[in-house]
Parts: C-alpha cells; sequence; structure tokens
C-alpha cells in the first residue's frame, strides 16, 4: 500500500486539489492509518476513534467522498 499511498500523495491528489480549486472547494486528504503503525485486530478504542474521525470529516465538509482500502 506505499506504493500507492505515494502515487496518490505526489500526482493524484495535487491534480484532484487543484480541479477543485478550480470550482471554490477544498480538497482535504485524510488517512486513518497514518501514525498508526500496529494495532490489534479486534480492538474496539481504534475502530471507536476511526468513526469519531469520519462524523468529524461529516460536520467539516458539504459532503465528504470516502475511498477505502484494506
Amino acid at each position: 500500500m506505499s506504493v500507492e499511498r505515494k502515487v496518490l500523495l505526489e500526482k493524484a491528489f495535487p491534480e484532484v486539489r487543484s480541479f477543485c480549486r478550480s470550482l471554490g472547494l477544498v480538497f482535504e486528504v485524510v488517512d486513518l492509518s497514518w501514525g498508526i503503525r500496529t494495532f490489534p485486530y479486534g480492538d474496539h478504542e481504534v475502530g471507536e476513534i476511526f468513526l469519531q474521525e469520519i462524523q468529524t470529516s461529516q460536520k467539516v465538509s458539504a459532503g465528504p467522498a470516502f475511498v477505502v482500502s484494506s
């Protein structure tokens, strides 16, 4: 996933950001896995943190879109 993330950060996101800016919109990347090296599967606390971040995104955005990968 690190190769894909690098391509997104260096190639795709700047183009999407520029396109959004031309429409008067703001494009923001939220990657819930950044800063988390490992976490035990089944750890409900991590899942709760992820859900809180999604709820925060929904509050501050006119209509978030999510791309999910595992």
